[in-house]
């Protein structure tokens, strides 16, 4: 090669270098809290050549849910406005806003993953941004205070709630006793043993329910009661609430003897 091409080959090297498109992030990855609810983004595109378009688009390994972590929709006024979609003309800032959801579920941090893309030959990117969660712990209580039921029902079943769902790694959970004050007699003559006496609630649910077994006597009796006491298993995922006892009655159904 003579020094004539190779000066020329060296200059469209520095070319392609010096007008080579760009696209920069102005914020990076960040941590927001669940309740910022609308937050603006910079893309500054430098060394612009031709026309280009931005697309924007939420990564599938976000651990967030679209509809109720974050919109699925970025909110921006350029080409058709809101479609994720950037038409670059020329140098300067491109402003994109997206919008984080405040809900009422305890939770573990999540992501909302922002992948760019482009057909402008620039490489793509992801925006990873941390959602720090703002829920406290949720309280858990018998549903009410008290319930009755007939002595040839068989199961009965008590509802526990939660003041506001949890989907955390460790979900709350529950222990139930039968106290003193009960005028019931167990060990399968009035009622069958609690089994199991701890429970966890689901995912997502604000509702749990455990069963008690109740024995048909042939024994013409005043109506009974069981009062079951509540206990949280762990105070980081559940507090008590405040109906932490609840009686039930069960109903005679024997008439008097003759």
């Amino acid at each position: 090669m003579n020094i004539y091409n190779k000066l020329l080959v060296a200059t469209l090297s520095l070319c392609v270098f010096v007008n080579a498109q760009a696209i920069a992030l102005t914020n990076g990855n960040e941590t927001k809290a669940e309740s910022a609810g609308t937050v603006a983004e910079v893309y500054t595109v430098s060394s612009f050549d031709a026309n280009f378009t931005i697309f924007l688009s939420i990564k599938n390994t976000s651990t967030g849910t679209t509809g109720s972590d974050f919109s699925g929709t970025f909110i921006e006024s350029y080409g058709t406005s809101n479609d994720g979609q950037i038409p670059v003309t020329g140098n300067g800032a491109y402003n994109v806003s997206y919008t984080l959801l405040d809900d009422n579920i305890d939770e573990e941090d999540e992501t909302l993953v922002i992948t760019q893309t482009n057909d402008g030959g620039i490489s793509s990117a992801n925006k990873t941004v941390t959602i720090t969660d703002n829920d406290s712990a949720p309280t858990m209580a018998f549903a009410a205070t008290t319930g009755t039921d007939g002595e040839n029902t068989g199961w009965t079943y008590i509802t526990v709630s939660l003041s506001h769902a949890s989907t955390r790694g460790t979900l709350p959970a529950y222990t139930i006793s039968i106290g003193g004050a009960s005028t019931m007699t167990g060990s399968g003559t009035d009622y069958n043993a609690l089994d199991p006496t701890s429970y966890t609630f689901n995912s997502g649910s604000t509702t749990d329910t455990y069963g008690i077994y109740v024995q048909d006597d042939a024994l013409d009796e005043n109506s009974e009661t069981i009062v079951f006491a509540i206990a949280t298993n762990n105070t980081t995922y559940a507090t008590l609430g405040t109906n932490q006892a609840h009686t039930l009655t069960i109903t005679d159904n024997d008439a008097a003897p003759t």
